[in-house]
C-alpha cells in the first residue's frame, strides 16, 4: 500500500486489514463517530480531566494521558466508564 492508497481506504476497510487489536478498535471508532480527533488531556487536576472529557466523548475517539503527571485525585472507574459508554481509547503517554 502506499499512502495515497491508505488515505482512500475508508476506516472500515482498514478495521478489516489491520491485524492489531487496538488499531481496529480505532478504525472501528474513527468509522462510528466519522472523526480521528484524540485529545491529548495534559491536564494536572483529574477533575478537570473528567469534566472536560464528558464535554468532548462524543466527538474524539481516544484520550492520551500522561499518567505520571497527573494527580492522584483521577478517578479512573469513572474515566474507564465515560470511555467506554463514548467508544474512547486510551492511551498511556509518559513524560
Amino acid at each position: 500500500f502506499t499512502l495515497q492508497d491508505l488515505s482512500r481506504t475508508p476506516f472500515l476497510k482498514r478495521a478489516e486489514l489491520t491485524q492489531n487489536i487496538a488499531a481496529s478498535k480505532l478504525f472501528l471508532a474513527m468509522e462510528q463517530k466519522q472523526s480521528n480527533l484524540i485529545w491529548s488531556a495534559d491536564l494536572e487536576s483529574g477533575a478537570d480531566i473528567l469534566r472536560v472529557l464528558k464535554l468532548i466523548a462524543p466527538h474524539i475517539v481516544a484520550i492520551k494521558l500522561h499518567f505520571d503527571a497527573i494527580d492522584i485525585t483521577l478517578d479512573m472507574p469513572t474515566l474507564l466508564s465515560v470511555c467506554q459508554l463514548n467508544n474512547i481509547l486510551v492511551i498511556s503517554d509518559r513524560k
